[in-house]
C-alpha cells in the first residue's frame, strides 16, 4: 500500500538526506516544497522521485491546496531560516520560523486530514546545559536574543494548542547540532574543517592561530544519516506521537577542542598549534533515551566519523572549485594566506 509524505524546505540539508532515507522503501511516494521555482531544475535532477511544488508557506489558501491536492499520511516541516545576523528585525524569524508551522497546523485541521505531523525544532531551546536534559527540561524565555534561538522557541510556544489537540498529531523534533557531508555552512565543523583544509594545502601556516568561539565549550554532534533514520523509525511508531517532543541528538556531549584534534588526525597536518582546553567531558548531554526507547534507534556514526566525513567534503570542495568558489567557499579563513595564487 502507498503511503504518502510531505517534506517542506526540499533544498535543506536534512531534507536531502530525509530524501534519500524515503526512497529506499518502493511503497513511499515523497512530494516536497519549496519557496523557489529556481531550485526547481536542480532538485528535480538530484531527487528525480521527488515531487516537487512551489507554496509559500504562510499562504493558508496555497497550503491547503498543497495538502487536499496530496493528502499526505505524514509531513515532516523542515523548513526555515537557520543563519541569522544579530541585528535582523524579530519579524524575519516570525516569518521563516513560526509562521509556517502555524500554517500548516491551521490547514491541516481544515482540512481534516488526519496526518502525522513532524516539527522542526532545536535542542537550543533548552533553558540550561547542565546534567541530562531531557525533553521535560524546561525551554529558554522569549526575551532570548540571538534570533533562531528566539524563533524556535517562539514557534513553539505558538503551535502548543495543537499538540494538545486530541485530534492532531503534532510532534516536535528537537535536533542537536546535525552535520555530515554536503553541509557547507556551520558553527562548527565545517568551519573547522575549512581552516584544516587551507593548512593541508598549503595556503595558511599549520601553526596560524585558529578562529573558534571557545575550545572548552560543550557540542553534541550527530550525523544526518543518523537523524534521517530516526526521523523515519519516528514515523513508524503506530498511532503517532501526538503531542510528544522528541530529542534527535547524539546522546553525548563532547569538547569543541575535541574537533580540532580530530580533525588534525584526518588531515595529517602537523604543528597546528591547538589551544589547551579543558579535557573533561562536558557537564550536559542532551538525553536521547525517549528516541530509543521508541524506536529501537541507535547511532551509527560517531564524533569521529562524522568529523572525518565533514573533512573530506570541505577538502572536496577545495580540489573541484574554482577561485571563485574557493573565496566565497573560505575567504573568512584566507586573511593570512601564504601563497593568494594559489586559490
Amino acid at each position: 500500500m502507498v503511503k504518502k509524505f510531505l517534506v517542506t524546505g526540499a533544498s535543506g540539508f536534512i531534507a536531502a538526506r530525509l530524501f534519500k532515507e524515503l526512497a529506499q522503501d518502493a511503497n513511499y511516494e515523497v512530494y516536497a516544497t519549496t519557496r523557489d521555482s529556481s531550485n526547481f531544475k536542480t532538485l528535480q535532477e538530484k531527487f528525480p522521485k521527488v515531487r516537487l511544488f512551489e507554496v509559500d508557506l504562510t499562504d493558508c489558501a496555497q497550503v491547503k491546496k498543497t495538502l487536499d491536492d496530496i493528502k499526505p499520511e505524514t509531513i515532516f516541516h523542515l523548513a526555515g531560516k537557520l543563519f541569522f545576523n544579530r541585528e535582523d528585525p524579530q519579524e524575519i524569524g516570525q516569518r521563516s520560523n513560526v509562521e509556517p508551522a502555524k500554517t500548516i497546523l491551521l490547514s491541516a485541521k481544515e482540512s481534516g486530514l488526519k496526518t502525522k505531523i513532524f516539527l522542526a525544532s532545536t535542542a537550543l531551546v533548552y533553558a540550561s546545559y547542565e546534567g541530562q536534559i531531557t525533553e521535560e527540561a524546561p525551554i529558554r524565555t522569549p526575551k532570548e536574543k540571538e534570533p533562531y534561538k528566539l524563533s524556535k522557541i517562539e514557534m513553539e510556544l505558538a503551535v502548543k494548542p495543537y499538540l494538545a489537540d486530541a485530534e492532531m498529531k503534532v510532534s516536535i523534533l528537537r535536533f542537536s547540532n546535525i552535520t555530515g557531508w554536503g553541509r557547507q555552512m556551520e558553527r562548527v565543523c565545517t568551519d573547522f574543517a575549512r581552516q584544516v583544509v587551507l593548512r593541508k594545502e598549503g595556503i595558511v601556516a599549520p601553526n596560524t592561530k585558529l578562529l573558534h568561539f571557545g575550545l572548552d565549550k560543550g557540542i553534541d554532534i550527530l550525523s544526518v544519516n543518523d537523524a534521517a533514520r530516526a526521523m523515519v523509525l519516528l514515523d513508524k511508531v503506530e498511532g503517532g506521537l501526538p503531542g510528544q517532543i522528541i530529542n534527535i541528538t547524539a546522546g553525548e556531549s563532547h569538547r569543541i577542542g575535541e574537533i580540532f584534534e580530530a580533525m588534525q588526525r584526518f588531515s595529517g597536518v602537523k604543528d597546528m598549534n591547538i589551544p589547551a582546553f579543558e579535557k573533561t567531558k562536558p557537564p550536559f548531554i542532551f538525553d536521547n533515551s525517549k528516541l530509543r526507547k521508541l524506536t529501537g534507534w541507535q547511532r551509527r556514526q560517531s564524533l569521529g566519523n562524522v568529523v572525518g566525513e565533514v573533512y573530506q567534503y570541505c577538502l572536496s570542495l577545495w580540489h573541484k572549485s574554482d577561485s571563485k568558489t574557493r573565496k566565497k567557499i573560505f575567504g573568512h579563513y584566507l586573511k593570512n594566506s601564504l601563497n593568494l595564487a594559489n586559490i
